[in-house]
């Protein structure tokens, strides 16, 4: 695993011993005015993570009750994961890592249940929009986004 993310990573090996241009620059700085802010939605999501996943369990029972009934177990461990690589891939500003470590697996290990996948990821990203500050909720429901598009 990179210890940055692809974008930096793919900079620093074409500098090739040179000094970066301004425009090559740009992707540092980037990542540098907004690691705070990253960093602090990191840390909330791996305090209120189970949190968040059960209450949008509990939204989703509304619309799916046999859904959650049969599969609630698989699903709180899914939507439990896609939680961890999401926040993983917001701390290293790193949409390819969160496509290439877990998105492309999980949409075809979901696919038999589009539907209910697709409504139980819209009530994790409205409990995250509610749980969190709009500024960190804004990191971290992109990720969500790919997940629904994907679905």
């Amino acid at each position: 695993m990179q210890a940055i993310n692809r974008q930096i990573e793919d900079k620093i090996i074409n500098a090739d011993g040179r000094y970066l241009t301004d425009d090559e620059i740009q992707p540092f700085l980037k990542y540098i005015s907004t690691y705070k802010i990253r960093l602090q939605t990191y840390y909330q999501l791996s305090q209120k993570s189970d949190e968040i996943v059960l209450k949008a369990l509990r939204k989703l029972n509304a619309g799916y009750p046999s859904v959650v009934q049969k599969y609630g177990k698989k699903c709180q461990f899914d939507m439990t994961a896609v939680l961890r690589y999401a926040a993983l891939s917001m701390l290293r500003d790193d949409e390819a890592f969160f496509q290439e470590k877990l998105l492309f697996w999980h949409c075809t290990m979901v696919r038999n249940h589009n539907q209910e996948a697709i409504a139980a990821y819209q009530q994790l990203k409205g409990v995250i929009n509610e749980a969190m500050a709009p500024n960190q909720a804004s990191l971290i429901t992109p990720y969500l986004d790919l997940v629904i598009t994907s679905l």
